[in-house]
């Protein structure tokens, strides 16, 4: 522990704190060393019970004690130059009284005296002390079995020890009463006090004399003890080492006996492994190949659809013709022609009302009576000798190799002395999806009725029915 100065260590210590066996205090180190045997007349005033010196290179603190309550409370710490200035500086202000006996002698005596006890004590507590030492950390050390036992010793070393702290303590109360008596007193009680402190040292010398024997008879029986100690301690590391010996065999013996039994559990685990994996490996072909049948059997059904839609897809260059318009109108013979931008069909007696929008002709194919329809456009056809001619455009629902086909454009036209009566475009081939790979279709034309008026303005022989107006029929484009 480290302190700044004596105030800051001396303020901790009255306030209870607990301090270490070395300190450092400006920067100078103090060990303990136990009871201090330093006269308590040059470093304290009061009547203190217990002090314990730290002792530093160039100076002694000391740490005092009082009973209270019968508890040991922490007074103060004194640093011993300190006291020896101030007591230096009150000799000064109050020299003593001549009385022809030299004071200074005395002091030199005295302390003297006291260095030669400090020193003999030291060298005894230091070496209890340290014996105290050893047997607390045999104490740690030991085994539970001899730890009581240690801890029984240590407690009766205690125990003394305190006992001559205690007596020395006495002793040094004692001197410092007299020696303050002999500062009042000054020269005239000089040679009292003299004889006093003769008494005290020869007291001390016996003293120390009993310590000494007291201690060399406490360090045999320690020697002895701690021979036996070291002895129990031998017998029972030997025994602890057979015991750990068996343990580590028996427990080898029993980890080898497992190891057999995993072993063997292990093989009979990878048998049963191997057997439900080549059951699963069977299960998996099995299902694998069913798998494969079905798949194969779905392949070839898609494959006869694709067929079958790719027969019902193709048309040659001829094909039969329904007009779903009409009811029970029957099929006409058509000519596929992939020049054809739309279809045309055969119309006789062609007449268009712009009024009304519309256009009436005669197809004996498809009904007796006279056929009326909207125009839906106007289409411009280039002839062989280069002239253009424009036909009116009608939308017909057709039903072309069982396939029905909305809304197909259909320019009507004199078809009477061509092979067939209607020609299949480009317009109803791509509404119908069929195989063949028709070119570009070119935008329809506005319809010019006056233009188409002019031209188709023959007279329609009606029948005695009167005219059949052709009905845009609605059917779902595929």
């Amino acid at each position: 522990m480290e302190y700044q100065n004596l105030n800051e260590l001396n303020e901790s210590f009255m306030n209870g704190e607990k301090i270490s066996d070395s300190i450092i205090v400006d920067g100078a180190e103090y060990h303990c060393k136990g009871l201090s045997p330093i006269s308590p007349n040059a470093i304290m005033e009061g009547d203190f019970e217990s002090m314990i010196a730290f002792q530093g290179e160039e100076d002694v603190l000391v740490f005092f004690y009082e009973m209270a309550n019968n508890e040991l409370q922490q007074i103060e710490v004194k640093s011993l130059n300190e006291a020896a200035k101030k007591k230096a500086a009150k000799k000064k202000t109050t020299p003593a009284k001549s009385s022809g006996i030299d004071a200074s002698n005395i002091k030199a005596h005295l302390k003297n005296t006291m260095d030669k006890h400090k020193n003999t004590i030291d060298k005894h507590i230091g070496k209890h002390t340290q014996t105290i030492k050893d047997l607390q950390n045999q104490v740690k050390g030991a085994g539970s079995g001899h730890k009581a036992e240690l801890e029984k010793t240590l407690a009766k070393v205690e125990k003394m020890l305190d006992g001559h702290k205690k007596e020395m303590e006495k002793h040094s109360g004692d001197f410092e009463g007299k020696m303050s008596e002999l500062d009042k007193r000054h020269e005239e009680l000089l040679k009292a006090h003299q004889d006093a402190i003769d008494k005290l040292g020869n007291d001390h010398i016996d003293r120390i004399g009993d310590l000494k024997g007291a201690h060399e008879e406490l360090r045999r029986t320690h020697e002895q003890r701690i021979s036996q100690m070291q002895k129990d301690h031998e017998e029972h590391r030997t025994k602890m080492q057979n015991d750990h010996d068996e343990h580590i065999k028996k427990m080898l013996d029993d980890h080898e006996k497992k190891s057999h039994k995993m072993r063997r559990d292990h093989g009979d685990r990878i048998y049963d492994m191997k057997r439900s994996h080549g059951e699963q490996l069977s299960n998996i072909k099995r299902g694998y190949e069913e798998n494969q049948e079905q798949m194969v059997n779905k392949h070839h059904q898609e494959l006869d659809k694709m067929q079958k839609t790719h027969d019902e897809s193709k048309i040659g260059t001829e094909a039969h013709v329904e007009v779903l318009n009409l009811h029970n109108s029957p099929a006409m013979k058509a000519k596929v022609d992939t020049g054809a931008t739309i279809c045309s069909m055969h119309a006789d007696q062609l007449q268009v009302d712009r009024t009304r929008g519309t256009v009436k002709f005669i197809n004996k194919m498809l009904s007796p009576h006279v056929i009326s329809v909207n125009v839906a456009n106007m289409s411009s056809v280039k002839s062989a000798d280069g002239g253009i001619s424009y036909r009116p455009v009608i939308l017909l629902n057709l039903r072309i190799k069982g396939k029905d086909i909305p809304s197909v454009e259909v320019n009507l036209n004199d078809r009477e002395k061509m092979s067939h009566p209607f020609l299949i475009g480009q317009n109803a081939l791509e509404k119908g999806k069929f195989i063949i790979d028709p070119s570009f279709m070119g935008e329809g034309q506005e319809i010019d009725f006056d233009y188409l008026q002019e031209i188709f303005t023959e007279e329609v022989e009606e029948d005695e029915n009167g005219t059949f107006m052709l009905e845009p029929k609605i059917i779902e484009e595929n």
